[in-house]
């Protein structure tokens, strides 16, 4: 079990100490479109408290679980955040976004027909990933370098430059100084990818990216990803274009798993507000 001191059935579940305070443990489903910081924002309306965490973040474009603390729960965040993680993924070869994702603009864009040949060489390369490698952090990520968080900086630069695969350089608009310039070496790690499973290959003639709709003629692999926690999917899918010779992104995202718990547990905040109703009128939950 995830957290060895939290009883399965008060999963979901709303606590009141014996002064009233709110605590518990909440799978939360996250749609598509809203942050994870709206989603807290939800609890911490519904159930009243400021005492809210959550054990990690889904970009907005991202769906699928995320765990959601209260009370007295918020001190097991850092340790929910060390389990590892399930993702399926939609993976689009033939394109590649600044951003690795659906919200960053084009940088590189070439037809890629899908045909036996290249469902061949996906399954061969996804069937023979390593079950551990070295991975590059992205630019927009909230990792530190040098004092400086790459997100913070690639959001706030006129121009992103890559000199080579191990270093990025931020051009920083200093209007009415000459634009700065600030070169980073992006930090590599080691993830553990346990399982990578295909579900899926094809085409996709239409796609939306930075709020464009694309035309063309695409290829895509949908994927089942079993990781360790830190492995950035947004890395993952441009590598595993990489290994094929092309460019790629990460299209869709959602979170299935975290450690033990799964999809088929999550509520949404709908659901939260009528357990939180059934409370105050005095129901069990």
């Amino acid at each position: 079990m995830l957290i060895p001191q939290i009883d399965p059935l008060l999963i979901n579940k709303i606590q009141l100490d014996m002064y009233g305070r709110v605590s518990g443990v909440f799978l939360l489903l996250k749609p598509t479109g809203i942050t994870s910081h709206d989603l807290v924002d939800g609890v911490r309306r519904i159930l009243r408290t400021k005492k809210v965490g959550h054990a990690g973040t889904l970009d907005p474009f991202a769906s699928g679980l995320v765990l959601v603390l209260v009370g007295k729960y918020t001190k097991y965040a850092e340790a929910i955040i060390q389990e590892d993680k399930e993702y399926l993924a939609k993976i689009v070869f033939g394109i590649q976004s600044l951003t690795q994702d659906p919200e960053g603009i084009i940088i590189k864009n070439q037809e890629v027909i899908f045909n036996n040949e290249l469902e061949i060489k996906i399954k061969e390369i996804i069937n023979n990933f390593p079950k551990s490698y070295k991975q590059r952090v992205p630019v927009f990520s909230s990792v530190k370098v040098n004092g400086y968080k790459l997100r913070v900086l690639a959001h706030s630069a006129k121009e992103i430059i890559f000199p080579s695969e191990s270093e990025v350089t931020f051009i920083i608009s200093q209007d009415p100084k000459p634009a700065k310039e600030i070169t980073l070496n992006l930090p590599i790690k080691e993830v553990k990818i346990y399982n990578l499973e295909l579900l899926e290959a094809g085409k996709i003639a239409e796609l939306t990216i930075n709020q464009q709709l694309i035309k063309g003629n695409y290829s895509y692999c949908n994927v089942r990803v079993n990781c360790s926690k830190g492995t950035y999917i947004r890395q993952l899918a441009e590598d595993l274009g990489s290994k094929l010779g092309l460019p790629a992104f990460l299209l869709e995202l959602e979170r299935s798993k975290i450690g033990n718990y799964t999809l088929k547990q999550g509520i949404n905040l709908t659901d939260l507000q009528q357990i939180s109703d059934a409370l105050v009128n005095g129901n069990k939950v």
